[in-house]
């Protein structure tokens, strides 16, 4: 049957060959099949081209050297034609209905669709827990974007994106965002139109030992990959001044790094005993980043009264804590605190 909408999904991936095949299953067991499919491995040295050589004939597939996640992006956006567009992390998977359930709210004037996705383990399995926490936004949300430097969106497999919003945001810099390419494409789409939130789980998102979102190792909270995570907060607000400086809107530098999770990840990281984890213009000792958590949580729209009170007494209990033991309520809060 004829669709409205062209539909285009592209797997990015580097040495994700054991998650591989389930990626690529899912979308091609979608009810409403992808009008186009690419897959654009970036350099793997494991076995993910021998997997790729058993779907010639169901994508087009780019092999390329490595250079890094927004590489893989400009290579699969350069090729892709349709309207509405899918960047689907190659350890993700998408249940069989997601692209019939995005065709079918499309509408003009959308930047972007998101939806929940269900947690998996590196094995496959559920937990009970879906990304992303809390209640997703519809609408215009510039507003919101250009006071809190962020919104509440799904990780990248959890989106769909107007080919016309994108063509503003590529080809992305490539040395910039080797990893976490998405950033730009999900706090700069809805400069472009508005936001429509799926009320339900289309896919799966997996958490595991080797993405850059598994702040866990051994069940103990991994500080680099911590760090990754700042450093990528100072990228994204570096992005979003330059941006507004560009197309006449006002964003004040520094807005995202006072949001309560931007905070938090620093005030974690310094009580951790880490000096990178400061803002490079600026030496932030524990009780600026205490005081700064603290104004964050007054005007954060995402927690209730009683629980930015106990965010509040967690910050403070972290910053007095010896290293020891801010290491345990580091571990309890981002596990109680999953962003």
């Amino acid at each position: 049957m004829p669709y409205r909408n062209i539909i285009s999904v592209i797997i990015n991936n580097y040495n994700y060959g054991k998650y591989l095949d389930q990626s690529i299953q899912s979308v091609l067991s979608q009810t409403r099949p992808a009008d186009e499919f690419i897959i654009v491995d970036d350099g793997s040295t494991d076995n993910s081209r021998e997997i790729l050589d058993g779907f010639t004939d169901n994508a087009i597939i780019v092999l390329r050297e490595n250079g890094g996640q927004a590489a893989a992006f400009n290579s699969g956006f350069a090729l892709a034609s349709g309207n509405i567009i899918f960047f689907l992390d190659s350890d993700d998977m998408l249940k069989p209905d997601c692209l019939a359930s995005v065709d079918a709210v499309w509408r003009d004037g959308v930047s972007k669709v998101h939806f929940y996705l269900d947690v998996i383990n590196e094995n496959g399995e559920t937990n009970g827990l879906v990304r992303p926490l809390g209640k997703l936004p519809s609408g215009n949300l510039v507003e919101d974007i250009l006071s809190q430097g962020a919104y509440h969106s799904s990780p990248t497999s959890g989106n769909a994106f107007n080919r016309r919003a994108l063509e503003q945001i590529f080809p992305l810099p490539e040395q910039q965002w080797r990893s976490h390419a998405d950033c730009p494409l999900l706090f700069l789409s809805p400069f472009f139109g508005e936001v429509v939130c799926i009320d339900k789980t289309l896919g799966f998102y997996r958490v595991h030992g080797d993405n850059m979102t598994g702040l866990f190792r051994d069940r103990q909270l991994f500080l680099p990959k911590l760090l990754s995570e700042i450093a990528r907060d100072v990228r994204q607000d570096e992005l979003l001044a330059a941006f507004c400086r560009q197309h006449g809107f006002s964003y004040q530098p520094g807005t995202l790094l006072k949001t309560w999770h931007s905070v938090k990840s620093r005030l974690v990281a310094k009580c951790l005993h880490s000096d990178r984890a400061s803002m490079t213009s600026l030496v932030e000792t524990r009780l600026h980043l205490i005081l700064l958590s603290i104004q964050a949580l007054i005007i954060s729209r995402e927690q209730s009264r009683f629980r930015k009170l106990g965010l509040i007494a967690w910050s403070i209990a972290l910053s007095a804590a010896p290293k020891t033991v801010a290491k345990g309520l580091a571990n309890i809060g981002y596990r109680r605190q999953a962003t």
